[in-house]
């Protein structure tokens, strides 16, 4: 599945905000390139399980805060992984 968003050079709109948001919290760019980056990363999945949310810095925080209640497409509903 990671390989798939990875080769896919225009992402569904939802996606591409998700995984903007993963590097947010990375503290990595955002940018399209940047996201391939991270998704690349063979230990990608071990630290999306290993993230310890306590550490999240505080502006990290408010930037992902905005970054979601800014986007109106971003709900639950619409984010499901149907299969």
């Amino acid at each position: 599945m990671v390989s798939e968003i990875k080769a896919n050079n225009n992402p569904n709109p939802l996606v591409l905000f998700t995984l903007e948001c993963v590097n947010c919290l990375f503290e990595e760019k955002q940018d399209w390139d940047s996201i391939k980056k991270v998704l690349a990363d063979p230990n990608l999945v071990s630290r999306m399980k290993n993230f310890d949310v306590y550490s999240i810095k505080e502006p990290v925080e408010k930037k992902i805060k905005a970054k979601i209640a800014g986007n109106p497409e971003f709900t639950p509903e619409k984010v499901e992984v149907k299969s």
